[in-house]
């Protein structure tokens, strides 16, 4: 699952795209700005001359800050008398910016002499992300009426009708207008566009997956859970690879969390025939335990172990046989995306000394700074905007350590 900001905080935005990128089957899920900035007042000047133009700049500007994938947009009314104005300035025609009622008597005043009364509303969707930077418009051609009609809506709306419709874009339904207006119709590209994309995620999508069960798990998330373990079965995914990203979750989130977990999998998945569980062999998950934790402490196992023996003997000794030589040492799921999974679940708890010795590791097992990003960034879904920032600058420094 892929998570992209959208430039702005217009919840209908969010909630329209969303919709329309669902009919293209895409697993991507869409953010307003303030999801990942929280109230932070970001103000952006649109000093573009063109729709593009400003668009590229907002998608630019959140990216900048964010990290993440970004979509953003700019609208325009552009009349063809008027040489396609009022066009990047239809916000602010009169002057004022926002003063619709300003701008649509300013329109009808350039309109009196004029008999072509054709114009047309064009959205430009940017997209931008480490790889990629496109722009894709979304055009509703129609005609301006000389007076204003119906309630809905805003800017011109009140002005403007489609072709092939009777009613203005302000007289219509909101579920109606959608169904033609620019900015859909740039959603849909934009889409179909994305769809060629799917290829590019960082994470494998059935990896993805282990990463969210993961992280409503360990927030106790029932009914979120059940959904997308439902999904992830409509989609082909295994028992085998959902059982064992759910069961780790008891060395990070506890038994309780883990069980009522692993008891929504069995509702959705039903019985399932699992091989015969692993000798209980002491010795064995010792050596396979140490194993593992210096593959991913490395250098500093020693120090850590140390630390650990004299806080808790027990804890040191359970750490490497219960956590590392038995649970995170199973087939089913790799090192790496075993990781990626305890990221998530610790980021969400903000367990922030054991975050950045799992990020350290992750790092150290070869997992890249963006695809770490890439795992937090779904704490965003839960709205974890706190504890992803607080998983950004763990990152960073552990980045930055390691460069140098």
């Amino acid at each position: 699952m892929k998570v992209i900001v959208l430039a702005s905080n217009n919840a209908h935005k969010v909630q329209e795209i969303q919709s329309i990128f669902a009919e293209y089957k895409l697993d991507i899920y869409i953010i307003s700005q303030k999801d990942v900035l929280g109230d932070s007042n970001i103000d952006i000047d649109e000093t573009g001359s063109t729709l593009q133009e400003n668009a590229m700049i907002k998608a630019d500007a959140i990216y900048s800050i964010t990290g993440l994938p970004v979509l953003a947009d700019d609208t325009g009314l552009e009349v063809y008398s008027l040489d396609l104005a009022p066009g990047v300035y239809s916000a602010r025609y009169a002057g004022e910016h926002g003063n619709d009622s300003a701008n649509r008597k300013k329109l009808l005043t350039s309109l009196t002499y004029k008999t072509d009364r054709s114009a047309r509303f064009r959205t430009v969707l940017h997209y931008k992300d480490s790889h990629h930077s496109f722009s894709i418009d979304g055009i509703c051609e129609g005609n301006i009426i000389d007076q204003e009609r119906g309630n809905n809506g805003f800017g011109y709306d009140s002005l403007f009708i489609p072709i092939g419709q009777t009613c203005t874009f302000a007289e219509m339904s909101e579920i109606s207008k959608n169904t033609i207006s620019h900015r859909a119709l740039a959603a849909h590209s934009m889409a179909l566009h994305l769809s060629s994309l799917k290829s590019s995620h960082h994470i494998p999508q059935e990896i993805s997956y282990c990463i969210l069960v993961s992280i409503f798990a360990s927030l106790n998330k029932s009914e979120e859970l059940s959904k997308l373990l439902q999904k992830a079965f409509e989609e082909g995914y295994t028992y085998l690879m959902m059982y064992e990203a759910l069961l780790q979750v008891y060395l990070f989130a506890g038994f309780p969390a883990a069980l009522e977990a692993l008891s929504v999998l069995y509702e959705v998945y039903g019985s399932q025939s699992l091989k015969q569980s692993e000798e209980y062999n002491v010795e064995r998950f010792i050596q396979r335990g140490q194993a593992t934790s210096k593959q991913i402490y490395t250098t500093v196992y020693d120090k850590m172990m140390n630390k650990l023996q004299k806080i808790s003997p027990e804890m040191s000794e359970w750490m490497i046989i219960e956590g590392y030589g038995k649970t995170l040492s199973r087939p089913g799921l790799s090192l790496q995306h075993r990781e990626l999974c305890i990221i998530a679940i610790l980021a969400a708890g903000n367990w922030k000394n054991q975050l950045y010795s799992h990020i350290r590791g992750a790092l150290i097992l070869g997992i890249s700074p963006a695809i770490i990003q890439e795992t937090c960034s779904y704490l965003l879904i839960c709205n974890r905007i706190k504890e992803y920032h607080s998983a950004m600058t763990i990152l960073r420094i552990l980045s930055e350590d390691i460069t140098h």
